[in-house]
Formats: structure tokens, C-alpha cells, sequence
């Protein structure tokens, strides 16, 4: 029998560094969780934009094929020539080839969007899919607000601070091994005077003490200190420059959208309008077919720009690991975890 008896606190020390490593494991599977996340909103904006891009080439060419006839007429009863008929028929060509390019990118877009979650292609034919929160872009974000969010929530930011606390503890330790544990336990001797007589004892022992006071270990201790303190700030100086990357980018994309917004806001006025005079009789149906065609087109660079404005928004969202979009109801009920029908 042995019991060992520790000095200088070293019990603490080994737990608090077992307990800072095993958080830092935590924050790497919340990083892995994080790219798994990152992956799936990737797939189901590509999936929306192939969606809502195949909807307007639709609308588009079916302005664009009463174009190409309202010409022809006007070409057979002489107004026209042959060359404007042929302009259109090419961009209505174009168009078509358009057209079929997204039917083939909406494909490819739900079959990477069940791979993303891990289901057959053929396991999203008939799920409804909600497409508002591809919708939102917020437009009060600030750089300090950003950094902290990224600096408090950042997995590999939160996991390189657990591993340099986790040095910090193994330091003491090795501090702490400057002075010898004490080991108890019975023992026994021989007594010299009867033959075969025994007598127990309570034994004592501990470890003589090195001459250097265990400093080769706590010179090594202090180089992992170092080490950890080096990898810490190298990662949260890439952290905070991914960020100030992501946000300039996203302020940019989130301007481009919105002069978008306003050029297909003065279009569609500019379709209204053209359709009041044709009603009053001012103007031809080609007129207004052509203000189709010019409206489907400012709502495709309105989509473009919107589209990356949201990939913008996710590489910010991949800078700061947290769901930007996301209300902070739904974040602490993630958070939480299912109710307990029980216990409610």
C-alpha cells in the first residue's frame, strides 16, 4: 500500500490544464461545425440564384420571342429591315442558350445542396425550401462591432487562448515540481534477534532533491508558454484581418446592390410609364416589349449584385464565425437545445 501525498498544489495544476485542453477541442469541433455550416449556405445561395436567374431568362425570352414577331410583321409589310429582325433573333438565341445554362446550374445546385446535408439528389424533389434569410442584408454593421463578435465567438481564436492557458497551468506544474511529494505506506523489517520475527513500520519516502531544482523542465514549460503566447496573437492578427478584408468587401458589394436596387426601381417606373402610353395609344406594343426585355434585364444585374452582396455577407460571416443574419432568439434556442417535453 502507497499513498501519495502531493506539495505546491500540483492536482490543481494538472486539472486546470487538462480543462483548458479539452476546451480547446471544443472550439475546434465548433470551427469544423462552422465550415459544415459555411458549405450548406454556400450550396443553398447558389441553388437560389440559379432558381430566381432560370425564373427571369423565362420571363425575358417570352418578351423577347413577341419582340422577334412584332419585328417580322413589321419586316413582311416593309418598315423594318432585315438586319434589325436579325438582331433580335440573335438575342433571343442568346437568351435561350442563357435559359438552358441555368436549367443545367439549378441541377447542379440541388444535387451540391444534398451533398452539403448529406442526402441523395433525388431526397430534395419534393422539400420546399425557404430562401428569406438569402434575402436579408444588414446594413449597420461596424468594424468594432464585427471584432468583437469574432474575437468573443472566433473558434480558432477561443481554441489557440484555451492552449495558451493550458501552458500557463503546465508551467506551474513544472514550478510546482521543485519540491518533492511525499509517499506513505507500511512497511516491515527484519528483527535481527529472533529468526523469522517481523515488525511492521510506517514507511516514509520521498524523492531526494535535484540539484537544479527542476529548472530543465521549467525552462521547456516556459519556450511552450512563449510558443502558446506566439501562436495566439498570429492567430488573432489573421482573425482581425480577415475581418477588416471581409467587412470593406461586404460595405462595397452591400453599395453595389444598392444602386442596383435604384436602377431597377427607375426601370420598372419607366415600364409603367410605357404602359400608360400605349393604353393612351402613343406608342406601339414593340415599344413596350422592348421595356420588358430592358426591365428583366436591370432585374438580372439586380440579382447579380444582390448575389454577391450575400457571398460577401458570408465571407464576413466566415470571418467572425457567427451567423450575422441570425436573431438572437434563434441563437440562444440553438443554443439551449430542444425543450424537455417533460420538464418544460
Amino acid at each position: 500500500m502507497d499513498w501519495p501525498v502531493e506539495t505546491a498544489g500540483r492536482r490543481a495544476d494538472r486539472l486546470a490544464r487538462a480543462r483548458h485542453l479539452a476546451a480547446a477541442k471544443r472550439w475546434e469541433l465548433v470551427g469544423t461545425v462552422w465550415q459544415t455550416r459555411r458549405h450548406l449556405r454556400t450550396a443553398l445561395l447558389d441553388l437560389y440564384s440559379a432558381r430566381t436567374t432560370a425564373a427571369l431568362l423565362a420571363r425575358k425570352l417570352s418578351a423577347q420571342r413577341m419582340v422577334v414577331k412584332l419585328l417580322t410583321g413589321q419586316f413582311a409589310a416593309g418598315t423594318v429591315s432585315s438586319f434589325v429582325v436579325t438582331q433580335a433573333r440573335i438575342a433571343l438565341d442568346g437568351t435561350r442558350l442563357d435559359r438552358q445554362a441555368a436549367a443545367a446550374q439549378v441541377q447542379q445546385a440541388q444535387i451540391q445542396l444534398a451533398g452539403a446535408l448529406g442526402l441523395a439528389p433525388h431526397a430534395l424533389r419534393r422539400v420546399r425550401l425557404d430562401f428569406s434569410d438569402l434575402k436579408i442584408l444588414p446594413r449597420d454593421l461596424t468594424r468594432p462591432q464585427v471584432r468583437q463578435a469574432a474575437l468573443l465567438d472566433r473558434s480558432d481564436v477561443r481554441a489557440a487562448l484555451e492552449q495558451y492557458a493550458a501552458s500557463q497551468s503546465a508551467l506551474k506544474l513544472q514550478i510546482a515540481r521543485q519540491w518533492p511529494d511525499i509517499h506513505l505506506g507500511p512497511g516491515f523489517i527484519w528483527n535481527s534477534q529472533l529468526v523469522r520475527d517481523t515488525q511492521w513500520q510506517l514507511g516514509l519516502s520521498l524523492p531526494l532533491p535535484i540539484m537544479n531544482r527542476n529548472q530543465g523542465p521549467i525552462a521547456e514549460a516556459r519556450a511552450d508558454r512563449r510558443l502558446a503566447a506566439a501562436h495566439f496573437l498570429a492567430v488573432q492578427a489573421r482573425a482581425l484581418g480577415q475581418i477588416d478584408s471581409a467587412v470593406a468587401g461586404y460595405h462595397s458589394a452591400l453599395h453595389a446592390a444598392t444602386t442596383a436596387d435604384s436602377l431597377l426601381k427607375n426601370l420598372r417606373r419607366q415600364l409603367q410609364s410605357v404602359r400608360a402610353q400605349l393604353d393612351a395609344g402613343e406608342i406601339q406594343p414593340l415599344d413596350l416589349e422592348n421595356a420588358k426585355v430592358a426591365f428583366d434585364t436591370g432585374a438580372q444585374n439586380r440579382l447579380a449584385a444582390w448575389i454577391e452582396a450575400q457571398q460577401a455577407l458570408g465571407r464576413l460571416e466566415d470571418a467572425v464565425q457567427s451567423p450575422i443574419t441570425l436573431a438572437l432568439a434563434s441563437v440562444r434556442a440553438a443554443q439551449d437545445g430542444p425543450a424537455d417535453p417533460e420538464n418544460p
